[in-house]
C-alpha cells in the first residue's frame, strides 16, 4: 500500500506545481501586454504580421500606425470592471456600439491596406486564434 501511495502523492505534487507556473506565465504576459505602449504593442503586432503575411515596407508602416491608432483609443476608453458594472445598460450597450464601431473603422482600413490574399490569410489566422482560444477556455473550464 505504502509503494503505491507515494507515486501518487509525488504524481499530485508534480501537477500543482505545473499548474501554478503556468498561472504565473499568464499573469506575466497579461501584465506585459498591459505595460507596453501602443506604440510598442502596434510595432511587435505589425513585425508580426509582416513574417506571417509577408508585407512589404509601405504596408508595414501603414499597419503600424493603423495599430498604434487603434491601441490609443482602446487604452484611452479603458474602462474598471466595477465602473462597467455600474453603468446603465444604456451605457453600456453604447460603450460596445462605440468599441464596435472602432473595430469595424480598423477592419477596413485593414482591408485597404492588404492585398486580397494577405487578407485572406490574415482572416484565417484571426479565425484560428479565436478558434485556439475559444479551445483553451472550453478547457479550463473542464
Amino acid at each position: 500500500m505504502k509503494s503505491l501511495l507515494f507515486p501518487i502523492v509525488f504524481m499530485l505534487a508534480i501537477f500543482t506545481a505545473q499548474g501554478q507556473q503556468k498561472n504565473e506565465r499568464n499573469n506575466n504576459r497579461k501584465e506585459l501586454a498591459s505595460n507596453l505602449s501602443p506604440e510598442a504593442m502596434a510595432s511587435i503586432r505589425a513585425k508580426k504580421m509582416t513574417l506571417s503575411l509577408d508585407l512589404t515596407d509601405r504596408q508595414e508602416e501603414q499597419i503600424f500606425n493603423l495599430i498604434r491608432e487603434h491601441r490609443t483609443i482602446r487604452q484611452n476608453n479603458k474602462i474598471s470592471q466595477e465602473d462597467f458594472q455600474s453603468m446603465t445598460t444604456d451605457q453600456k450597450v453604447a460603450h460596445r456600439e462605440k468599441r464596435m464601431d472602432a473595430n469595424i473603422a480598423t477592419k477596413r482600413s485593414l482591408k485597404k491596406i492588404l492585398t486580397n490574399d494577405q487578407y485572406e490569410g490574415f482572416q484565417k489566422a484571426a479565425k484560428n486564434k479565436k478558434n485556439r482560444r475559444h479551445r483553451m477556455m472550453k478547457a479550463k473550464r473542464g
